[in-house]
């Protein structure tokens, strides 16, 4: 470049740099990626790098070009972050710019560096990126036989260190309990049930916060046979749902089939009658008092007695350390706070409870919830020191658990199937209780419309032009489905205008059998038509038939509800879904489908 000769005072604006100069000048040049020098002869030296930026896959490699003007020296040396030819943690590259990504994702920036070799303080450089690793495994779900083994395979992408580190419910390697599995993804799986859901894990051994996972199933009898019937020695009378149910010492294999035990929709948990169970099962404790509970139903009676913990299993299904009532076989009556509002009778024996036991599926996790869980809980769960009791604040873990969520698998509700009988009744039926909804080949919701529910597990129905929904905190009012009880308990004769039994109070005696029409809708908006019968009680009783479809009676104490007892689910299959377990269409409990 020529310059006119300048005066000391004549100021040279180069660039951005200011020259005071009488014919000596010193020029320095700023550019992005690149930095520049005079070489003493007045000419400026840059380097740039090729390309600026670059993603580079892990382990993989890529070329970097630098491009050196202003000398005849055109050699660089290649830099990482700072060190020459890099490192293991960050990358390394040759002396031609061959550059190599890490095998793991480095913990800071990474920029690659040429350095003049002519004038060492000029330089050029470039950014590297990392893609997104990503994991996945296959197949994302898998059923295995106990003992067997099934082979899965993770595919990672992002990098090209392929090696996974595979883990089984967060072991590496597995455990006897939940199944091993190999290096190589190959999983062989427990002996018997595990305690737990089982998950499958591969994690990025090029990141190690990068996984993917999938889901183990066993195959499992998820099937319960149930009967229809008037129960042990005929003292529960018609439409009577019984299963039986295996409880054991928890973590032992010593263990107690219960038969004729009444399936119930309309409660939560396992109560059995102490008086038929022979375990020695330990007690729920607080504060060194035995934790107790009384319970009352819909037909005036109650139960009471300790809170104790057993493994249940049904079928091939099985929850752990579950929190069960033993219902005390003694006279002692429960606290006045309990029983107040009940007519007194302490169903403690079969002739009284109709039943060895009560089996409750209904779409709740808990049969109190946050109101016994509170500093002020409602009058459920007790301790009695020195004999004096009162209520007490029982966690939600303590209170008595429905058993099917508490499966490690098909825990999500449960499907009471039954078969339609004629208008005459049948001596008897069998049905299924299958555990799952969607969860197997069996369990589908196929086309049963999906009803959510209020807190109270209640939808509304429209009969005649009213609409009876709940309106309370009592969750009195609005519709339930509800094995447990005998017959369709709806609204009371005067609205109906049907006449009750003169022989069997609260039930209904028309003349001749009835039909009629309801719409259900559930909180969702699903709503449909539901049609049912009502015949002469005191007739069809005398037939001795245990099944009938169209008994029906008036809904004492709660004349604004309906009560879609036993008769309901004859001929239909009718889906329990349990609140916050998720339906195969994204839906969560609490929810009936039908």
């Amino acid at each position: 470049m020529n310059l006119r000769s300048t005066s000391i005072a004549d100021v040279v604006r180069l660039g951005s740099v200011v020259l005071f100069s009488a014919g000596l000048f010193t020029m320095i040049g700023c550019g992005g990626g690149s930095s520049s020098s005079g070489d003493g002869g007045g000419t400026m030296i840059t380097v740039s790098v090729s390309p600026s930026t670059v993603n580079v896959a892990l382990g993989a490699q890529t070329q970097f070009k630098a491009t050196v003007t202003g000398t005849s020296n055109t050699a660089v040396t290649w830099e990482v972050n700072g060190v020459t030819g890099g490192s293991g943690s960050t990358g390394t590259i040759s002396s031609s710019g061959n550059y190599t990504a890490p095998a793991t994702v480095p913990s800071s920036t990474v920029t690659v560096t040429a350095v003049s070799q002519a004038d060492t303080a000029v330089s050029g450089s470039a950014t590297v990126t990392f893609p997104s690793i990503a994991v996945s495994v296959s197949p994302t779900t898998v059923t295995v036989a106990f003992g067997a083994q099934s082979q899965f395979t993770a595919t990672v992408s992002g990098t090209s260190n392929m090696a996974v580190t595979w883990q089984v419910n967060g072991v590496t390697g597995g455990s006897s309990a939940t199944g091993t599995i190999s290096a190589s993804g190959d999983y062989t799986a427990p002996a018997t049930v595990p305690s737990s859901s089982v998950t499958v894990t591969a994690v990025s051994q090029a990141d190690t916060s990068v996984s993917g996972s999938a889901s183990v199933r066993f195959a499992l009898n998820n099937t319960k046979t149930l009967h229809v019937n008037m129960g042990p020695d005929n003292v529960y009378g018609p439409n009577g749902l019984f299963t039986d149910v295996m409880i054991c010492v928890p973590r032992t294999s010593s263990c107690q089939d219960i038969s004729n035990v009444l399936v119930d929709t309309g409660s939560y948990g396992l109560r059995l009658l102490s008086s038929e169970v022979t375990l020695t099962l330990p007690e729920t404790t607080q504060s060194g008092n035995v934790l107790q509970e009384c319970v009352s139903f819909a037909d005036g009676a109650y139960t009471w007695g300790p809170v104790a913990t057993a493994d249940i299993q049904m079928a091939g299904e099985k929850a752990s350390a579950v929190p069960i009532q033993l219902i005390s076989a003694s006279e002692i009556n429960g606290p006045s706070s309990c029983t107040s509002g009940t007519r007194g009778t302490n169903a403690n024996t079969v002739q009284a409870l109709g039943a060895n036991g009560i089996l409750g599926v209904g779409p709740f996790q808990q049969d109190c919830g946050a109101g016994c869980a509170g500093s002020s809980p409602r009058a459920q769960y007790y301790t009695c020191p020195n004999s004096v009791c009162a209520p007490a604040t029982v966690a939600l873990t303590s209170q008595l658990q429905n058993p099917v969520w508490l499966f490690t698998q098909d825990n999500n509700g449960v499907l009471i199937s039954l078969p339609s009988v004629p208008a005459s009744g049948a001596l008897t039926v069998s049905g299924s209780m299958i555990f799952g909804i969607g969860t197997t080949s069996n369990n589908a919701l196929g086309s049963a419309q999906l009803y959510t529910t209020d807190g109270c597990g209640n939808i509304s129905t429209t009969f005649n032009g009213t609409t009876y929904s709940d309106t309370s905190t009592s969750c009195l009012g609005g519709t339930f489905f509800d094995t447990g009880s005998q017959g369709l308990y709806i609204l009371d004769a005067t609205t109906l205008n049907v006449p009750e039994c003169p022989k069997h109070i609260p039930f209904y005696c028309p003349a001749s059998t009835m039909n009629f029409t309801a719409t259900n809708t559930g909180m969702n908006g699903t709503s449909a038509q539901v049609s049912f019968s009502i015949a002469n009680a005191d007739t069809i009783f005398g037939s001795n038939n245990a099944v009938l479809n169209n008994l029906a009676g008036a809904n004492v104490g709660n004349s604004g509800s309906f009560d879609w007892g036993l008769p309901f689910f004859l001929g239909h299959n009718v889906f329990v879904g349990i609140e916050e377990q998720n339906s195969p269409t994204g839906v969560a409990g609490p929810y009936w489908a039908f």
